[in-house]
């Protein structure tokens, strides 16, 4: 696995480089503990749910979406068809990249023999818009989901004035239309 840190302090995305194809198809080895360990030994990393997310339409938002203490978590995030593009932002007030945005193209395509994995430490909203129809994005997960703890930043929130790929048309469920704007009492210490 290669690690490229993303300009959001321990975020990163993990491409795959144990690739071998055949004429029966492909191997690759998405996730190894023990070499993320080595690139930053200060995450800890458990796998505790996998969860699948079917988008149907093109022009779908979905998040930004975050749990706050106790039930922060960290998650991996891959996208298994389709395309789309991820943003994550860094809401830890103590974080040198605090308020920092990323947001990056994903789709199961192989890149130079690889695939991509999107590393999102806990105290970072993130989502996604899909640029296709038909998206499967999985999300593999630290912790479980806890709705009393689940808090969200707006899609089009002026306080970060995030930049979609599509604007126009745009499909969002009634709860991320409703996040509050951003304040203060938002950001995790």
């Amino acid at each position: 696995m290669r690690f490229h840190e993303t300009k959001i302090k321990q975020c990163y995305a993990l491409k795959s480089e144990d690739y071998r194809e055949d004429e029966r198809g492909f191997f690759t080895q998405l996730f190894c503990r023990k070499q993320l360990k080595w690139t930053s030994p200060s995450i800890d990393f458990n796998i505790n749910e996998i969860n699948i997310v079917k988008t149907i339409k093109k022009g779908t938002i979905r998040g930004l979406h975050y749990q706050i203490s106790p039930h922060e978590e960290i998650k991996m995030v891959m996208c298994l068809q389709g395309f789309i593009q991820y943003v994550v932002l860094d809401l830890r007030k103590g974080s040198p990249t605090y308020h920092t945005i990323i947001s990056t193209p994903m789709n199961p395509a192989r890149f130079e023999g690889s695939m991509t994995l999107l590393y999102i430490p806990a105290g970072c909203a993130h989502g996604y818009l899909s640029l296709t129809n038909n998206v499967f994005v999985m999300y593999f997960t630290s912790g479980e989901y806890h709705q009393e703890s689940e808090r969200g930043i707006r899609w089009n929130d002026p306080h970060f004035n995030f930049y979609w790929e599509i604007k126009n048309n745009l499909t969002i469920s009634k709860k991320d239309k409703n996040f509050p704007l951003f304040k203060e009492e938002n950001e995790i210490e």
